[in-house]
């Protein structure tokens, strides 16, 4: 069967006036991996079937400003078995498999060799050995995105220079302004689409850069998320490795696609001089394609669903569009549409900080099946060609058929005998006749019958000249003195085309005049024909021997005459001379005959070969197409989509379609179709499916141009059963827009506990046919009701469609971002996972879901310090909300010199340490509080955040973003370590007049016995109860760590560290001592005084020395202090 007319393979009778003309413009669609390369089929299939080609005329239909690029690693996915939407394996597809990845993953040298492969997670390059898993690469990625990005990098320069000649290509002819637009389909949930599309959106730029484009090229991205897969899929395992990898691809592009927020760059090596290093989104335009509704429940025929609505999208820019005063000629162009579509992205209400630059489509269409009703009828007209295949020739056929065309044998014999000269008969001298026989021998023949002699070379001559005019190939060619004998083959040929053209009897009856497996066809009869002529032959050749015989006699006679009887003698021998010559021509026409009937045997076995039996099966595949087209199309069926609606139905139609058949002249159309297709055999006899293809679909086309020039009016009159305008025009409105735009509806499986889908920007375009007035008028109707969609005439007459969008939907609102999130994952999901010669970890990538969404149980450690660190910052305006205009704000993070701030942290340190001059401290300490940290610049953050929601949409990206997080904590870290210095000076100036009182009041409580030693090492603190003292140890000798060494400072540090409350109370007991135990004061002092001996001062300096060199200097203050106010104590 052929798949070009085949209905069930994308194919059929498709009329070129009801294509759509071709959008001036380039464009260059790009499918990754399975699910990119389905979409680019069902794109391909679109494009063929709606869109005139560049030459209306053209057997095979080009799309020179249409370019399809496949890149996978499993060459089945092509389908490159002839359908509309087969991928051409030379020129349409780029391989990127491998044959031996396992020795690739092990090639530890030549992958650490180089630069663009230092991210690979080989285990070979590891030093733990863990790395990526897979067997082979020869049919799939194994569902390993860096299997996938591997694979690609190995084939990077082919697909630049591929690229490069495709972008090239499709903009020849076309003027410079004319748009450029590249789409990318992508799946994101297996190894080769999933692990490709990043690299493959950027080199696409980096080769629109080298050619001096990228200004003016849109690049679109669709990205299948894992539920499309998923809905296709029944192994859990691959369920599981789908939903990994999803959640990876989410990550990452979600990240990439908001590094001029988040901080983030795009940095690759690629080889061979291409390095990337950019701030820029993978595309302009990403598109989020689901199949799952917001009840989480998978769309009907989910898979196709999802191709279709994206191919539906981006056909609406490959169709020519119309300008017109009901759009106020401004025409629909991608460029527009991205222009509106950022318009929107900007004024949507933003309540959460994420990246919201992504679009969802929703897609439906009503349409006229010109295609299946001239499938059908073509099919219906077929059906009447089945009674051809049972005419079969009797013998008497064959008979008449060789009559009528002189074709017998005797008219052959006749044909090759046609003006062949006589062997003339002459009178000789019969002297010279009798000198010359005198002495030959029977096979010499006298000079004087020379004449005889030379008719035998005459005779051969035409016998020739018949022999070639009877066995030339065409028609009745003839060659020298044939002239006027048409060729065996000529007439069997001609005389067999009218009999196939002929209805009562058709091609297969003309065929099997040729050959035939059940009854006597021409080859028999032929055969016949050589038993015959081989018989009158061999007769001729037994007679010969009579002649020779006869002659040889009357020579021997006349060479033995006299004068009496020579002359009758002579006469006798002249006639026999004649007689054998004439006996050789006889021979020669049965030598020639065998000849032409051997020769006539083999041109009608190439005949059929090469010619009736050629067509014969080109008949036998036409018919089991329409058969096949006829059963597909009588019965009926579900729609074959869940986005499409025909508006008529074959099933409608089959009733009036069948009384058309019927109505039709068949044997006029049978006749006509035969002897079209017979009368131009370079339109099959190559047996060229496109040749065919056309051929036919010429012949019906013009034969039905009654049903293929009806309107879309036309079809609506008949479905509504009316010509009243304002009846069909309300009937389009209620009965096909209407249903229409709910289908249309963007799918998207939304997590409503996180987003509302009905705050997105909306857009929307209803395409009608151009000249449609009721629908045009029911449109308008609708536009006007729902403003948010726009009317949109064009060039397709067959259709209407509606694209409705939504803008500015952020990918957190994906509900499959929570359903995946915890899937299990293996070696090589991210495209970077902190490989040896690589640091980049992407698994730690910020996982989607925006801080102030998540419930509690999904905030990490992690996610709470950046947020107390958000926090921190505004408290301490490192970051801070600017008004820049009437109600708009902007948010800024201050950059402080963090040179500075350590430098003054690092010098109170060291003066702090010192302890030796606290004026010194006093000076520093004035300084910096004279010069506090300042800001040296700002990182400016545009606020995205609606009313109200400004500074918590902030806060988001601030926690979602590893650069914004690290950049607010190492300002707020400066300040703080700045604020730090200045607090430690003061706490040490504070310190040391803290210490002089605590050396003071020391030294009084020693001197009244307030603090009393007990013994050498023992201090107690001798408190006044109701009846008796009370003592409580202040050091002994056990106390750490100068109780043994220094008790005395041991006793001092500790009271230092007591209580004010303690403080106080032995500050009055020092007073109450004074004014009523002055005897008991005498005694302490004598006994403190006797502590400040210069050489127990000396041997408690030297022991600090020795034992606590790090303190000595404070140790020694102190003594020197404690001395001094013991003998100033009074």
């Amino acid at each position: 069967m052929y798949n070009k007319l085949l209905i069930s393979a994308g194919g059929g009778i498709i009329s070129r006036d009801q294509q759509a003309e071709q959008n001036e413009c380039a464009v260059i669609a790009l499918g990754l991996g399975g699910t990119g390369v389905s979409a680019l089929r069902s794109l391909k299939k679109e494009v063929y079937d709606r869109l005139k080609p560049d030459k209306a005329d053209s057997t095979v239909p080009s799309y020179s400003h249409i370019k399809f690029l496949a890149i996978d690693t499993d060459e089945s996915s092509l389908a490159d078995d002839g359908s509309i939407d087969s991928l051409d394996k030379n020129t349409e597809f780029m391989d990127i498999s491998c044959a031996d990845i396992t020795g690739l993953l092990a090639g530890a040298a030549t992958l650490r060799s180089k630069a663009s492969l230092q991210w690979l997670k080989a285990s070979a390059t590891q030093p733990d050995g863990r790395g990526i898993k897979i067997l082979n690469a020869t049919a799939g990625a194994g569902g390993v995105r860096q299997i996938g990005r591997l694979l690609l990098f190995q084939n990077c320069s082919q697909f630049i220079q591929k690229l490069t000649n495709l972008i090239t290509s499709a903009r020849q002819d076309l003027p410079a302004s004319a748009e450029l637009s590249i789409h990318i389909f992508t799946g994101t949930g297996g190894g080769t689409g999933a692990g490709v599309f990043l690299d493959v959106c950027y080199l696409v730029q980096y080769v629109l850069g080298t050619l001096g484009l990228q200004g003016m090229a849109q690049t679109c991205g669709y990205f299948f998320l894992p539920d499309v897969n998923l809905a296709n899929v029944a192994d859990s395992k691959t369920q599981e490795y789908i939903k990994s990898n999803g959640f990876a691809s989410m990550q990452e592009l979600d990240y990439c696609m908001n590094l001029e927020v988040n901080g983030g760059s795009w940095d690759q090596d690629y080889g061979n001089g291409v390095e990337i290093h950019t701030k820029t989104p993978p595309v302009k335009l990403a598109h989020l394609i689901t199949a799952t509704n917001s009840a989480g429940a998978i769309s009907a025929d989910a898979y196709n669903y999802a191709m279709h609505v994206a191919v539906d999208y981006v056909m609406e820019f490959l169709v020519r569009p119309k300008v017109s005063e009901e759009i106020g000629n401004n025409p629909f162009t991608i460029q527009s549409h991205i222009a509106n579509v950022f318009n929107q992205i900007t004024m949507v209400s933003k309540e959460r900080g994420a990246c919201y630059n992504y679009c969802v489509l929703g897609a439906s269409n009503a349409y006229l099946p010109y295609k299946e009703i001239t499938t059908y009828l073509t099919s219906k007209i077929f059906e009447g060609f089945q009674g051809l295949n049972r005419q079969l020739p009797t013998e008497a056929d064959l008979d008449g058929f060789l009559q009528t065309n002189a074709l017998r044998y005797e008219d052959i014999l006749k044909s090759l005998n046609d003006r062949v000269p006589a062997v003339p008969m002459y009178a000789v001298d019969r002297g010279t006749l009798y000198d010359q026989v005198q002495g030959i021998t029977p096979d010499v023949i006298p000079q004087v019958f020379g004449q005889m002699r030379d008719s035998t070379a005459k005779i051969q001559g035409q016998f020739t000249a018949n022999r070639n005019a009877l066995l030339e190939e065409e028609g009745s060619t003839t060659v020298e003195n044939g002239k006027g004998i048409a060729s065996l083959i000529g007439r069997v040929k001609t005389a067999l085309m009218q009999i196939a053209a002929d209805p009562a009897k058709g091609p297969f009856y003309a065929a099997a005049m040729l050959h035939s497996l059940h009854a006597k066809d021409l080859s028999n009869k032929v055969d016949g024909f050589v038993q015959e002529n081989n018989k009158n032959l061999n007769l001729a050749m037994a007679d010969m021997g009579l002649r020779e015989r006869s002659m040889s006699e009357a020579l021997r006679r006349l060479q033995n005459s006299n004068a009496l009887n020579r002359g009758k003698r002579g006469d006798e021998y002249t006639s026999t001379v004649n007689s054998y010559y004439k006996q050789v021509a006889k021979i020669d026409l049965y030598t020639y005959m065998g000849q032409v009937l051997s020769e006539f045997k083999l041109h009608i076995t190439r005949l059929y070969n090469q010619f009736f039996g050629v067509f014969e099966t080109v008949m036998q595949e036409l018919q089991a197409t329409f058969r096949a087209n006829l059963s597909a199309l009588a019965q009926p069926v579900v729609q074959q989509n869940s986005y499409a609606k025909k508006i008529m139905t074959i099933q409608d139609l089959q009733e009036s379609l069948d009384r058309s058949v019927k109505a039709m002249q068949m044997d006029t159309l049978i006749n006509g179709f035969v002897s079209q297709m017979l009368q131009n055999p370079d339109i099959w006899l190559a047996q060229d499916e496109n040749k065919i293809s056309r051929g036919v679909s010429d012949y019906f086309l013009d034969q039905l141009k009654e049903f293929t020039h009806r309107t879309m009016i036309d079809y609506l009159q008949i479905k509504f059963d009316t010509k009243t305008p304002e009846t069909i025009t309300k009937k389009v409105h209620d009965e096909i827009l209407q249903p229409l735009a709910q289908k249309a509806a963007p799918l998207f499986w939304t997590d409503t506990s996180k987003y509302d889908l009905h705050t997105a920007g909306e857009l929307g375009f209803c395409s009608i046919p151009e000249g449609s007035q009721e629908v045009i008028a029911a449109t308008q109707t609708y536009c006007t009701a729902n403003p948010t969609t726009a009317m949109r005439p064009s060039y397709s007459s067959d259709r209407i469609s509606f694209l409705l969008f939504r803008c500015g939907v952020p990918l957190f609102g994906y509900k499959g971002v929570d359903n995946y999130r915890g899937a299990s994952t293996v070696v090589g999901a991210h495209l970077y996972e902190g490989a040896v010669g690589d640091s980049r970890d992407w698994r730690s990538l910020y996982d989607i879901t925006p801080y102030s969404c998540r419930e509690e149980r999904e905030i990490t450690e992690n996610l709470k310090e950046r947020a107390e660190t958000v926090k921190e910052a505004v408290d301490e305006k490192v970051l801070e909300t600017a008004q820049i205009g009437t109600g708009t704000v902007e948010f800024r993070i201050h950059i402080y010199d963090q040179e500075k701030a350590q430098a003054a942290f690092q010098q109170a340190e060291e003066t702090i340490q010192g302890k030796e001059d606290v004026n010194k401290a006093r000076a520093l300490l004035e300084k910096l509080e004279a010069e506090p940290l300042q800001p040296v610049s700002q990182r400016v953050m545009e606020n995205i955040g609606a009313p109200s929601y400004e500074e918590l949409s902030n806060r988001d990206l601030i926690i979602s973003s590893q650069f914004l997080s690290d950049l607010l904590a190492k300002q707020l870290d400066a300040l703080k370590t700045y604020k730090k210095a200045v607090k430690s000076l003061q706490d040490y100036i504070q310190g040391v007049g803290q210490e002089a009182i605590d050396v003071l009041e020391f030294a009084n409580a020693m001197c009244t016995g307030v603090i009393a030693m007990e013994n050498d090492y023992t201090f107690v603190y001798v408190k006044a109860g109701e009846f008796l003292e009370e003592k409580e140890e202040i050091t002994t000798i056990e106390s750490e760590p100068y109780g043994e060494s220094l008790p005395l400072y041991s006793a001092f540090v500790n009271f230092s560290q007591m209580s004010q409350e303690d403080k106080d109370a032995i500050r009055q007991g020092v007073k109450d001592r004074k004014v009523h135990q002055r005897e008991k004061v005498a005694a302490a002092l004598t006994e403190t005084k006797a502590l400040i001996a210069p050489e127990r001062l000396q041997a408690m300096a030297n022991r600090a020395k020795r034992s606590f060199p790090q303190e000595e200097k404070a140790i020694t203050k102190f003594l020197k202090e404690f001395a001094t106010e013991v003998a100033s104590f009074f």
